[in-house]
This record gives C-alpha cells, structure tokens and sequence, in this order.
C-alpha cells in the first residue's frame, strides 16, 4: 500500500494491491452517509429504514486513549481515535451497536475490512475470527477493545514494511515536526508564543503522557537503512531529553520567571518584527502571569528550601529588568503611537510589581532571603540522569578520569609557559605565575569602550579567517554589553544569538564590561573564537538556514557538540593571532579551566563539598579573584552538568578526528553540518557514506518554520 493511497490523498485502490487486498482498501474507503441520519450522530440503520441493510453507526467515546501510534492531525493512522465508525453486522444484532475497529484518523466513518481478523493472533483459549472479533464478541469489553488494538498493530507492521524510501521520509518529517511542536509548546516559541505555559501538576502528568506517546511511537518507526537508524535513535534521545528538562523546570520553577524575563529583553531588543506585532506580543504574554504564578504556586510544596530562594531572586531581576525596559520603551517600541507606548509602559509598571511581590510571598516561606543562598541540588542519581539525558554526559566516565585530566591540562600549561621569550624576567611554575605574565603582558582594556573596540577588530579578523574551513550564510554578528541578568553568573561574555526571522541573519556577542579588570586580552580573543566565528554563531546560523529535522535544530544531548567544538575552535585557530606570543598560554590555561569545571562540578553534586570548597579550587587552580569564582560556581549549581560538557566534548571530538583521520578544515565542516546531536549521533553520522550523509543533511528539512 502506498503511502499517498493510506493517507487519502489518491483515488481509488493501490494498482499495485492484489485483487483480494483491492477489495479490502475499498472497504476502508469512506462508504455513503445513510440517507436520514436522524438527530445525533449516534444511530444504528435497521430494517426498517432500509430493507437488509447490514450497515450500523457507532459513537466510541467510551474507549480510553490507547498508544496512539499514528501522527494524529496529520493523516497518519491512530491506534485510538474517538471518531465514528462503521462496523459490520447482520440485522438481528442490530440491537446493540458493536464496538468499532480503531481506524486511521481522516477517514471519520469506516468499514471493518473482513480480512482484518486474519491480522490478530490466535487468542489463549478461544478460537478468533472475523465474526467474534465484531458484534458476536460476547467477551470482556476490555478484552474487545485490546484485539482490535492488535488487529491495527499489525496491519500497521505489515504497512510499515512497505514503505518506500520516499514514504518513509515523509513519514519522518511529520514525526520530527510533531516532536518540534510539543517541544515549542513547552518553550512558548512559534504557534505557542502569545500564551504562557502554567506549571501544574496536571498540565505536567498530560506532558509526561504526551512525551511517553511520543516515545512509543519513536520506538515503532522503521528503520531499514542507516540514515533512518540515526534519527530514530535521536527522536528518542531528543524526547528523553525534553522530559527531564520538564522536570528540572517543576524541580527549579525559576526557570519559568527566568524564561519571561529573556522573553521581554528579547521582544525589546533583538526581535525584528513591527514594533506593533512584537508589542501584541508581550502585552499577551504578560497579561497571563496571573495564571502562570497561580500555576507555580500550586507546585511550591514539592519545591526544595534553596530552589525556593533561587525563584524569589528571579522574581526580583525580573522586576528590575522590567524597571529598565520601562525607561527604554520609547527607543525598544520606536513607531509605536504615543498610547501603545503608554501602554507598554503601564505594563512594565505592573509587571515589576507583580514580580517582587511573588519575590516577598516566597521569601516569606523560605524564611527570607539570605544575602548567598545555596541552591537546591539533586541527589546523585537526578544528577547522573541529568548527565545522561539532557547533557549527553556519563557520569562515570566524569568519575573515572577527571582527576588525570586537570593533571595533564596543568602540565600543558606550565610546558607553554616555559616556552615563552620573557627576557629577564623567570619562567612561571604556578598558576598565579601564569595569571600574572597574562595580566602584565596581555591584560585588560582600560575601558569598556577599548575593550569593545579590540573584540570587533579580532571578531572582524576571525570572520576572514574561517574561509574554507566552515559554511557561512549572510550574517552579522554585533558584540555588545552583556545584559543585566547574566552578568552575576557570567564574569566574562557570552552568545546570546538572535532573530531567526531577520535576513541577513544577525547575533550578538556579548562582553562583560562590569567585570572589566578580569576579561584580560586572551580572554576577548577566546571569546571572539568560542562566541562568533567559528563557534556558536556559527551554529546559530546553521541552525536556521541548514534543511535539517526539527529536532536536530532544537537539539538532543547536544552540549557536549557543541561546547566541545567551540573549545576546539580556541586552539586550531591560534593562527589569527600569530603576532601574539601569549595566546597560546592564554589556550592551554582555558582548556585547564575547562578540565577545572568538571571537577567543581562533581564537587558541588557528586561529593556534596561545600560551596566555599568549590570557590577555593577556582582560585587556587586558575587565580581567580573571588568574585569572578563565585559566579562560576553559581552558574554551575543553577545548570548541573553543564559545565561539564566543555572538556567532555572536546575530548571526544579529538578521538573522533583521529579515528577518522580528518584534516582540520574538513572536519571543522562536518562538526557545524551535522546539527545539534548527541556525541553518538555524530559519531554515526561520521560513518556514513557520501550519498547518505547527503541525504541526512538534506532530505528531512523541517516542516517548521518562523
């Protein structure tokens, strides 16, 4: 059966059907309304409304929602659907309505095809046949409805074995476009952008069912050849995903403030739509927090004592980000008649107020707001399935070699620094040695404005250098002053991409600049590499422009990927820069504060050491002042594992390479090409051949967009 003849779409049966299974598609046709169907749509024809007829309606709201295997709302079949449907039956036992065969959804009303028996395997203890499996079923209710389910699983097996490569891509994209849609209602992005998502615990039993359905349906996908291997494995890393993300948001409901407050700084600063558009928006949004705090508060019983003061903090930079808007709302909303700017004005009036009061009812709860509140974190095996299936990370592996890891990358760096020409002045054998010759050799801009000035000229010099090494659509990419709620968590800069409906494309870097004694000449050049180009600018524009699945877009376990490939980018191109002797060094001491992380990070949620414990390795292990190790530290116990994947990745990357045997310029490509995957995923997509790797990366385009 073709997929065009299963999903209605051509007429008349399969040419290429046998006789027998002809006559059994025309069954699953759409057969003619009865002539007076009578009030309801609930009816049975008898014999008296037409003489021998063997046609009953049945209505099956009865039936629960089963494993709904098929892509609902898209033509493809649905194990459960409450549709109506014919059934076939002799006259005498019209008088009570079987229970219908579970049909493909589109096809509303349909016949049970006598060949469908033939289907289902011979129950324990009876004998089944067409006759038993309709209305002379006699049995259990349940048992009823369990065979029918049957009969579709494999008719629908028998189907899928028939796909044709053009079928079975088809059937890939809806699949992948739903996942995306589920994972956008989630995030409040494209069709689910003017409403808020509220956090309750129904809403998050019905995500959990949705998500578990949709992994059932990921597992019964075919996958005859490796392309569709590769993505089946991802649909289901990419849904194990989104459910732990689900709950560490119910676990750290300041996700959800957090989320409205990049919201309004970006609906205000990088969003290019009409200032109309983009100010109905928000107005939207903002009117629903009611709603969504009512949602939070429903939850806050089950929230952890630290998480608690984590969400009133959140509360508060929310209200102050609002106090900012509000004075630049003329400049954010330039077209706007002078009421919408009142308007937009009243609404960051109301919006500040309502965020610090939820900042005073839970502080209230937690007994205040202590001036350093620890966060919450997770018991070791949260953590470790954090690792897993959000990250990408095994935390054994972690384990296992960190400690030899930060040995070896402070080892590189004492060998580099031995290197340098310092004239007169002594080679340095410690850290703060190390520190000391950046600081004095290469360190920081006088001001803000200086600082700035060398990023653009090295963003502008990196730009040049990555010809032929890595794809590039028409882009911008600005570096501006980072924004008021990372600065506490970020001592240094950032990537805070851009609008994916603007062309040219256009992103933002961002520095610092209240940090400015700490973001030393090595650190503004890292950060024009790491950031921009090629790093995760690079991977921002790929991600809109590439014909890539949803998901692969979205991303799955992909940190490691995508970290790893931009601390890649610091050392192969040290080139840009070759008048700097320094930056080398300025390298090996970033890829040891990268080994550093991991360890902090198993400090914080493996062993369970105290936060000053983790605040004194950054500074005795890279010389950072307090400040700056504190708001690592910070960052790493809002975004467990995170910051792991840094070194992870990058050390993996280099296995890949040399298992390979890639050049640089060609497998810096294929790390940018192959999307937002997993470590394993690009592993595969690595061995692929040329012809179906071509297809990966451009037969299952998203069927999303913006």
């Amino acid at each position: 059966m073709t997929l065009q003849h299963y999903m209605g779409e051509a007429k008349g049966p399969d040419p290429g059907l046998k006789p027998d299974t002809r006559r059994a598609w025309k069954a699953l046709r759409w057969p003619s309304r009865p002539r007076n169907p009578g009030a309801g749509g609930s009816m049975a024809v008898t014999g008296a409304q037409k003489e021998g007829s063997r046609r009953t309606w049945a209505s099956r709201p009865h039936l629960p929602p089963g494993p709904a295997w098929g892509l609902t709302g898209h033509g493809f079949p649905a194990i459960a659907s409450n549709e109506m449907t014919w059934e076939e039956t002799s006259l005498e036992e019209n008088a009570k309505p079987a229970d219908p065969i579970p049909g493909p959804r589109g096809y509303g009303r349909q016949r049970r095809p006598r060949w469908a028996a033939s289907l289902a395997p011979a129950v324990p203890g009876r004998g089944v046949d067409a006759h038993a499996l309709t209305s002379g079923d006699k049995g259990n209710r349940a048992g009823r409805q369990e065979r029918q389910r049957t009969i579709w699983g494999h008719y629908k097996e028998r189907w899928l074995l028939s796909l044709t490569e053009k079928e079975a891509t088809r059937l890939y994209r809806q699949f992948d476009a739903e996942c995306g849609r589920l994972a956008d209602k989630m995030r409040n992005a494209r069709e689910y952008e003017p409403w808020l998502y509220v956090p309750t615990v129904p809403a998050k039993e019905a995500d959990l069912q949705a998500f578990a359905d949709l992994l059932e349906r990921a597992g019964a996908l075919p996958a005859p050849d490796p392309v569709l291997v590769i993505l089946k494995n991802h649909f289901g890393e990419f849904i194990k995903g989104q459910v732990s993300i689900l709950e560490s948001k119910y676990e750290s409901p300041e996700q959800f403030v957090t989320g409205i407050t990049r919201f309004v700084d970006f609906t205000c600063r990088q969003d290019s739509r009409f200032a109309e558009d983009r100010a109905a928006i928000l107005l939207r949004r903002l009117g629903q927090l009611d709603e969504m705090w009512g949602g939070i508060r429903s939850i806050l019983p089950s929230v952890a004592s630290g998480n608690l003061a984590s969400l009133a903090a959140a509360s508060r930079m929310l209200a102050r980000i609002c106090g900012l808007k509000k004075g630049s709302a003329n400049g954010d909303f330039a077209g706007l008649p002078d009421a919408g700017i009142r308007q937009m004005v009243l609404a960051f009036d109301a919006t500040a107020a309502k965020a610090l009061a939820w900042a005073t009812e839970v502080e209230g709860s937690a007994g205040g707001a202590p001036a350093d509140v620890e966060v919450a974190r997770p018991d070791v095996e949260r953590y470790r399935n954090i690792l897993s299936e959000e990250r990408g990370v095994s935390l054994d592996d972690l384990v296992r070699w960190h400690a030899e890891e930060v040995e070896k990358t402070r080892s590189e760096m004492f060998q580099i620094a031995s290197d340098l020409k310092l004239g007169a002045e002594p080679t340095p054998t410690d850290v703060q040695g190390v520190v000391a010759v950046l600081h004095k050799y290469a360190g920081p801009a006088a001001t803000a404005e200086e600082m700035f000035s060398r990023c653009r000229n090295y963003l502008a010099r990196a730009r040049a250098a990555i010809k032929g090494y890595v794809n590039v659509p028409d882009e911008i990419c600005r570096v501006v002053p980072m924004e008021e709620y990372g600065r506490e968590q970020n001592p240094w800069g950032g990537y805070r991409g851009g609008c994916p409906r603007r062309r040219p494309l256009a992103g933002e870097m961002v520095l610092n600049d209240g940090n400015l004694s700490a973001i030393t000449d090595g650190w503004i050049k890292i950060n024009a590499l790491h950031e921009s180009y090629p790093g995760h600018h690079v991977q921002f524009l790929r991600a809109i422009v590439d014909p890539l699945p949803e998901t692969i877009k979205l991303g799955a376990r992909a940190t490691p990927l995508m970290e790893g490939t931009c601390v890649r980018t610091e050392r192969v191109f040290e080139f840009v820069f070759p008048e700097d002797q320094f930056y080398p060094l300025f390298t090996a001491y970033r890829r040891h504060h990268t080994s550093v992380r991991i360890k902090v990070d198993l400090y914080l949620h493996y062993f369970h050491r105290p936060i000053e414990d983790a605040v004194k390795l950054y500074m005795d292990e890279l010389g950072f002042d307090r400040r700056s190790a504190r708001g690592q530290v910070k960052a790493q116990e809002l975004q467990p594992g995170y910051f792991t994947t840094y070194y992870y990745g990058l050390r993996r990357i280099r296995e890949l390479q040399k298992q390979f045997g890639y050049d640089d310029k060609s497998f810096t490509e294929l790390l940018f090409a192959a999307g937002r995957v997993s470590l394993k995923t690009f592993e595969d997509f690595l061995k692929l051949s040329e012809a179906d790797r071509k297809r990966y990366l451009t037969g299952f385009e998203s069927l999303l967009a913006y």
